[in-house]
């Protein structure tokens, strides 16, 4: 008796392509888009970093606005957000990344002396200056004093950097691989530009006269 053996490749209509083995084994949409992000990180670094910031720099002006409820969706405050990321937030953190790892490189453990001083680089060298950065860049899109605002708000918003991005950095140059340490801290700009919008919009509106030029 001659023994017929069926195969059941995948072309076979036996085959169920919705059984659990196949969903199982087929990558999810996110691994998919995290592919696709890594791609383009190696291929294309700062714009790939500058249109991430963008998105999320602006959704965390959508955030405070929302949280804000003044009923009013404006417009201008999310482009300018929106311009922080881009053209600043990424553009600047990428090369200072490059630059800090070129002259502390990583080391192969993240509690080390190194780890120890790049957090003091970041917090009192490059914040305070990144600070005065995102004052001068949103002040000129706003219209108003740079220097009368850095007079009455700039320690103020120091501190408040300082309670977010002490542990954030602390953690971003102690584990995060260096080509994803900018959308380490793309995300966690997405909190502070929470808070940055709320601040800069509280001390727009309430000293709006004094901070005209």
């Amino acid at each position: 008796m001659t023994r017929h053996i069926i195969s059941m490749d995948e072309g076979s209509p036996l085959m169920n392509h919705h059984s659990p083995q196949k969903e199982k084994s087929s990558p999810s949409l996110w691994i998919g888009v995290w592919y696709w992000y890594t791609d383009k990180i190696h291929h294309h670094p700062v714009m790939t970093k500058c249109l991430t910031a963008t998105v999320l720099v602006g959704a965390g002006d959508l955030a405070a606005q929302a949280l804000q409820a003044t009923g009013t969706f404006d417009v201008k405050r999310y482009l300018r957000f929106c311009c922080l990321g881009c053209f600043v937030q990424a553009p600047v953190t990428h090369y200072y990344y490059l630059l800090l790892d070129a002259k502390l490189p990583p080391t192969p453990y993240p509690w080390t002396l190194t780890t120890l001083v790049k957090l003091i680089i970041d917090q009192l060298i490059f914040a305070p200056c990144f600070t005065v950065l995102t004052f001068a860049f949103l002040d000129t899109l706003v219209g108003v004093n740079l220097l009368q605002h850095l007079r009455e708000a700039y320690l103020v918003t120091l501190i408040e950097n300082w309670k977010l991005w002490v542990p954030a950095t602390l953690i971003n140059i102690a584990y995060c691989p260096p080509e994803f340490r900018v959308l380490f801290s793309n995300a966690v700009f997405f909190v502070w530009s929470i808070v940055l919008s709320i601040l800069f919009d509280a001390q727009n509106s309430g000293n709006g006269e004094a901070v005209q030029p």
